[in-house]
């Protein structure tokens, strides 16, 4: 995210909150992205195929950026969903560790409460 407001149209469209005004400032220090998809063999001669071609730069680099980001993300979830589970066995690893202390307790308290009996006859 951050290289895409570093962007100059981009961090004039979040500055000035439009993209039109971004292009007019912008307009004469376009830069050209190289494209698959460009329409042109030769450098862009207009100025209308100098923002296409600007604006199909950023878009590519936006895409790219997007699914990079999405990629992250999914790994981040595969690595919850992963400790989720393992926190999920720890829970009832504690649980069961859990009743067997308060089994023993009951035992233990039982134990003594005999003894203290038997000693009192």
């Amino acid at each position: 995210m951050s290289q895409l407001r570093n962007s100059t149209a981009i961090g004039m469209i979040l500055t000035n909150g439009t993209g039109a005004d971004a292009l007019k400032l912008n307009l004469g220090q376009v830069e050209t992205y190289p494209s698959k998809k460009s329409p042109h063999d030769g450098a862009p001669n207009t100025a209308t195929d100098r923002v296409s071609t600007y604006l199909r730069g950023i878009s590519e680099t936006s895409t790219d950026e997007i699914d990079a980001l999405i990629s992250d993300l999914s790994v981040l979830r595969q690595k919850l969903v992963a400790d989720g589970g393992k926190i999920e066995q720890d829970l009832t690893d504690f649980a069961t560790l859990n009743q067997s202390v308060l089994s023993l307790t009951r035992i233990v308290s039982e134990s003594v409460a005999q003894v203290k009996t038997m000693q009192h006859h």
